[in-house]
């Protein structure tokens, strides 16, 4: 890997970090994070059934889930990826999740494709 993100995951290390929606664009970031030692959790409407193998495999990588209609009332994280499918999906959720995740100061917004750009 690169210097830039050699940095990036040293800094990650022991840090929450929260992915909103386990589908096929989150899960290889839930198993890269959790080996480069970030506390992941993975969290999203469906419950562990309906998710079916993504669920499975987001905790066989070692992510802490967090299912339901209520998926979003229990984030405690240092940086949090949004999946951005949310953007054509539901402006209106987009719109509260980045003015929630702005206005917490515990909270660093970023995409997943922003941050999917340092791995490569």
């Amino acid at each position: 890997m690169n210097a830039m993100a050699d940095k990036f995951f040293d800094s990650i290390k022991g840090k929450k970090v929260t992915f909103i929606g386990i589908g096929t664009s989150n899960l290889p970031l839930i198993k890269l994070f959790v080996e480069k030692g970030a506390k992941v959790t993975a969290c999203d409407k469906k419950n562990f059934e309906d998710l079916g193998q993504n669920g499975i495999k987001a905790k066989e990588y070692g992510a802490e889930l967090l299912l339901g209609e209520n998926y979003l009332s229990e984030i405690d994280a240092d940086i949090v990826f949004e999946v951005p499918a949310h953007l054509f999906i539901r402006m209106s959720f987009l719109h509260f999740v980045t003015r929630a995740l702005f206005l917490h100061p515990k909270w660093k917004f970023s995409s997943t494709f922003a941050r999917a750009g340092l791995l490569l």
